[in-house]
């Protein structure tokens, strides 16, 4: 299977837009999948002649391929896993901060009333 894509290089530099409405250049570039999304970017940008003077428009053909097939329940198994660890890390963050103002309020009153 192929799909074309999009990208807008610069003739000097070789360098392709990152897109957005203050277009930098960059070696990797953004890739839109149609020409019309390129249109409704170049729409988008108050200085465009001077921003685009030296750029085309090149079109690439991409062939895709199927490398992988991850069954979801793996995927969905792993996400469970990252927000349970996220948890409890907050826990134990939430924990410590505690103790830490514990500490300086039992510091605070030895301070003011001795040990």
């Amino acid at each position: 299977m192929t799909e074309t894509h999009y990208k807008i290089r610069n003739r000097k530099t070789g360098l392709f837009s990152r897109g957005g409405m203050s277009p930098r250049f960059d070696k990797k570039g953004k890739v839109w999948k149609k020409p019309g999304h390129i249109t409704s970017h170049l729409n988008q940008i108050s200085n465009v002649a001077r921003v685009y003077a030296d750029c085309d428009r090149v079109t690439f053909e991409v062939t895709v391929l199927e490398t992988e097939a991850l069954p979801l329940a793996s995927v969905i198994a792993e996400r469970q896993e990252k927000a349970r660890k996220k948890v409890e890390a907050q826990k134990v963050a939430a924990k410590q901060a505690e103790e830490q103002r514990e500490r300086a309020m039992l510091k605070a009153l030895q301070t003011k009333y001795g040990p």
